[in-house]
């Protein structure tokens, strides 16, 4: 009977050793996902990034940044070194990169109003 004993102790080490080793490969696979979602979010803040220098502003990852770095919103930044009027430097900025004021200045000159005046 002892013989029997130690099998099935035997046999439970490597079950118990199998299901470690699944543990194990699922922390691994948890790990390289996240690992891709960073890979992800570094992707589109040089997209971002890339969209901002199309429009002539200096690279910033998003409108925090930007304010943070440059002491004023990408719109005002652009009417004031760009030469452009509120109105073009507004409307040329993506909505991403607006103040919330920004948004509602787009929405009313799509609405034939003048925010400006």
């Amino acid at each position: 009977m002892k013989k029997q004993v130690k099998k099935e102790s035997l046999f439970s080490s490597n079950s118990a050793s199998s299901s470690n080793n699944n543990i194990a490969n699922s922390g691994s696979q948890q790990i390289q996902a996240s690992s891709n979602q960073s890979q992800q979010v570094q992707q589109n803040k040089s997209q971002s990034t890339q969209q901002s220098n199309s429009n002539g502003l200096p690279p910033a990852s998003d409108l925090h940044d930007f304010v943070n770095r440059y002491g004023e919103s990408p719109a005002a930044y652009l009417s004031e070194h760009n030469g452009m009027s509120p109105e073009q430097a507004v409307q040329s900025v993506p909505d991403t990169m607006k103040t919330s004021g920004e948004i509602q200045d787009t929405y009313q000159i799509q609405q034939g109003q003048d925010p400006f005046n």
